[in-house]
């Protein structure tokens, strides 16, 4: 009995070694920084700075991949209208780079295909994107996740700075897992503009999310951006009232066509 519990806690260290060895993917996140900026005609300009070490790896690049269609309703996804402005590195050369659609996400591929890099790197990514705010009776609110939860590597300190026309009238901020309600470290203000930071090192798959509502008036009255689902093969065969109808219809007159070719060629001819 002993050597069974011995042997099945060897085979669990094992298993958990090689777990975690799979999703150490030999690489960390020192920083993310997002600064965004609401613009008048309620678009956003944002920017992200991206700060990591391959140590010894050698790497292409990195790949960021932001959400851009969420589900609305049965028939429609809420779209964001995102378009990369440059990706750069601290010194104002520009990194190589492609954009690619990813299932709802935009991916941002950078790097060069041909060249890898290894130990600190930083990427300063710039983009805009429309339809993003929300609309309410008393204020415009943005809702925006920082970093992302795709990342397979750890992100030692994650922080974001809004800024606005006119001063915020309220933020918040979250940290963990999708849908956590864990209020983030700090949310100050700083140099005209509202900042967040995460208490702690995000783990893989963790986000920092942040709240800001405006006075109505600051920016252009939010748009929300709508775009029909794609059909899937589910709803094709949905029941509905239309849908026995024309199944009847053509029951009926394949039943028909049967009963006239029977009628004509298939009778027993004695």
């Amino acid at each position: 009995m002993k050597a069974l519990r011995l042997l099945a806690a060897l085979a669990l260290a094992l298993w958990l070694g090689a777990a975690t060895a799979a999703a150490d993917e030999g690489w960390e996140i020192l920083r993310f920084h997002a600064d965004i900026a609401i613009e008048r005609d309620g678009t956003l300009l944002v920017t992200e700075t991206i700060e990591v070490d391959f140590h010894d790896l050698d790497k292409h690049g990195i790949f960021r991949q932001i959400p851009v269609r969420y589900r609305w309703s049965d028939t429609h996804d809420r779209v964001y209208d995102l378009t990369v402005v440059s990706v750069r590195d601290p010194s104002g050369r520009a990194w190589p780079y492609k954009v690619e659609t990813v299932d709802a996400d935009r991916r941002i591929r950078i790097g060069d295909p041909d060249k890898t890099v290894s130990g600190a790197q930083t990427y300063a990514i710039t983009y805009r994107v429309a339809g993003a705010l929300n609309a309410f009776a008393e204020h415009d609110e943005l809702y925006w996740n920082v970093n992302g939860g795709d990342w397979g590597v750890a992100s030692r300190r994650v922080t974001a700075a809004v800024r606005a026309p006119s001063p915020l009238l309220r933020v918040a901020c979250f940290e963990g897992s999708e849908g956590s309600t864990r209020s983030c470290g700090a949310a100050l203000a700083r140099d005209g503009a509202m900042g967040f930071e995460a208490s702690r090192a995000l783990q893989p798959g963790e986000q920092l999310t942040i709240v800001a509502a405006l006075p109505k008036g600051v920016a252009a009255e939010p748009r929300v951006i709508l775009d029909q689902r794609p059909r899937s093969v589910d709803r094709y065969f949905e029941v509905t009232s239309l849908s026995l109808g024309l199944t009847g219809l053509v029951l009926a007159g394949g039943l028909t066509l049967v009963g006239r070719n029977w009628w004509r060629h298939g009778r027993d001819r004695r």
